[in-house]
């Protein structure tokens, strides 16, 4: 199910946004630029506020094919086909509703 995103990739490329922040806050403040400065200052906290978020976030690596294998073998009238197809259907909603932002 590689449709997500890496964690890891997406925190590398918050990290790049972060170092290309510092780097911009430092040359704004050196030609005495004060709203740069502070509008990359602001970027660079915006992006450790997503960073704290992101780590914050649960990852769980699961074996769905072994699960709905072992579920499935239990009941032999079922066809592990179906099985399947209902387990992935199910797994995708949840993330979908797991994933909306919270009111």
């Amino acid at each position: 199910m590689e449709q997500y995103i890496s964690k890891s990739a997406l925190v590398a490329e918050i990290e790049k946004l972060i170092e290309n922040g510092k780097l911009k806050c430092q040359q704004s403040k050196e030609n005495n630029d004060y709203e740069s400065y502070v509008a990359w200052s602001e970027h660079i906290a915006t992006c450790g506020k997503i960073l704290l978020i992101i780590d914050i976030l649960e990852v769980k690596e699961v074996d769905l094919d072994l699960e709905i294998t072992l579920w499935a073998n239990a009941i032999p009238e079922i066809r592990l086909d179906d099985v399947k197809r209902l387990a992935k259907h199910f797994f995708e909603l949840g993330m979908q509703v797991s994933n909306k932002p919270q009111k």
